[in-house]
C-alpha cells in the first residue's frame, strides 16, 4: 500500500511541475487541454518530457543519496535466510522475497523481509546484512541491487527521457518565418 501512495505522490509531482514549467514557457495547459486538438502541441509535449525527465533524475539522485547515507551510517552483521515469502501480483506473476535474521552487536536478534524480490537466496544461505545502529529494523541485504538498482533505473530513465526531449526539441524547433530575418 505504501508503494501505491508513493507513485501517487510522484504522479502529482510530475503533474504540478508540468503546469509550473508550462507557465514558465508560456503554455496555458487548461486552454490547450480543453479544446482536444487532433495532434498534441509540441510545446506541451516538450514541457511534459522536460518535467518527467527532471523528476526522474531528482528521484534517482535522492534515492542514491539515501543509499549513500545508509551505507555510510550502517553497520554490517552476518545474517541467515530463514524463509522465502512468496507474493503474487495482479497479473499472476509470483515473486520471492527472502526473509532474513541477524544479530546486532548487543545480541538482540532481528528478522526482516527483503524489499528486493528474486534475489536467488535459499533457506539456510548466509548473507551480509546492513542495518542502522540506532534503528536495526531498518536493514537490507548487503547486495549491489539492494542499494543501487532503484537509483540507477530512475536516473537512467531520466537521462533517456531528457535525451528524447533534446532530440524532439531539435526536430520540432521553431524555424524563422523567412531567411531574410536571420540577418
Amino acid at each position: 500500500m505504501e508503494e501505491a501512495g508513493f507513485f501517487v505522490v510522484i504522479a502529482l509531482t510530475i503533474f504540478v511541475m508540468g503546469f509550473i514549467l508550462g507557465a514558465i514557457v508560456g503554455v496555458d495547459f487548461w486552454k490547450k487541454l480543453s479544446h482536444r486538438p487532433e495532434k498534441m502541441d509540441p510545446k506541451i509535449f516538450k514541457t511534459w518530457l522536460l518535467t518527467l525527465g527532471i523528476v526522474m533524475l531528482a528521484l534517482g539522485a535522492s534515492f542514491a543519496a539515501y543509499s549513500t547515507y545508509f551505507i555510510a551510517a550502517s553497520k554490517t552483521a552476518e545474517g541467515a535466510i530463514i524463509g522465502i515469502e512468496k507474493k503474487v501480483d495482479d497479473e499472476g506473476a509470483e515473486y520471492s522475497y527472502p526473509v532474513y535474521a541477524f544479530e546486532v552487536e548487543d545480541g538482540e536478534e532481528y528478522k526482516a523481509v527483503s524489499s528486493d524480490a528474486n534475489l536467488h537466496y535459499e533457506i539456510g544461505d548466509h548473507a551480509s546484512i546492513r542495518y542502522l545502529p540506532n534503528n536495526p529494523e531498518r536493514s537490507r541485504i548487503d547486495a549491489f541491487t539492494s542499494h543501487w538498482i532503484n537509483p540507477m533505473l530512475l536516473m537512467a530513465s531520466g537521462v533517456f527521457i531528457l535525451m528524447f526531449f533534446l532530440v524532439y526539441s531539435w526536430m520540432y524547433r521553431e524555424k524563422p518565418a523567412n531567411k531574410e530575418s536571420l540577418g
